[in-house]
């Protein structure tokens, strides 16, 4: 029987998921995930081995549960911009900039990022199919806000925001290869939608 650290069975279970996700993320940030054993992410959490499986399926489960904890603030931040009394433009602008240079550069962050992008699993395309499916809901509603403003044109938003989704995934791959462009980047991303958007004079 494990010994209960915390004061409810709840709260126990709780903070060891959570030092099991802090485990995994500092481990695969140091020295990248295929080298990090199960094992290992146990010792550094201070659970044995067996316990994982109260909480993950396997390493995979925890880097994406890693993954959407490191994500959270960031998809909060962008729900309070698009709620913002801003211009839909200026909204828009943000959205940009938090995904690539406010969220994506931390060290250990785009070491998480990188290692959950490029493993070819199912969970890591559900994981990104949510995220996607999240950004353009936001993005739906700052398109429509501008067109109602008559800051941007009239088009097939559902299709102009997948185009959007698109490029912004891209210019997050960009990031990913080289931090030092973030800014360049977010500056080329925010011209090329501005472009995209942007109603007739």
């Amino acid at each position: 029987m494990p010994k209960i650290t915390e004061p409810t069975v709840a709260e126990h279970r709780e903070r060891t998921r959570e030092a099991l996700v802090e485990a995994t993320y500092a481990l695969v940030a140091e020295r990248g995930f295929e080298s990090v054993s199960l094992r290992e992410i146990a010792d550094c959490a201070g659970v044995t081995r067996t316990a994982i499986y109260n909480y993950a399926a396997g390493k995979v489960e925890l880097l994406f549960i890693a993954v959407d904890q490191r994500t959270t603030r960031l998809r909060a931040e962008i729900v309070q911009v698009v709620n913002s009394p801003a211009p839909a433009a200026e909204r828009l602008v943000s959205i940009i900039h938090l995904i690539l240079v406010s969220y994506a550069p931390s060290a250990r962050d785009l070491a998480l990022l990188r290692t959950a992008r490029s493993i070819q699993e199912p969970r890591r395309d559900e994981a990104v199919r949510v995220l996607h499916d999240e950004l353009a809901q936001r993005l739906l509603v700052v398109v429509g806000a501008g067109q109602r403003e008559g800051a941007f044109r009239e088009v097939d938003t559902p299709l102009v925001v997948a185009y959007l989704v698109a490029v912004l995934d891209a210019a997050l791959d960009a990031v990913l290869a080289d931090p030092t462009r973030a800014t360049s980047i977010a500056s080329s991303t925010v011209a090329f939608a501005t472009r995209a958007l942007a109603a007739e004079a």
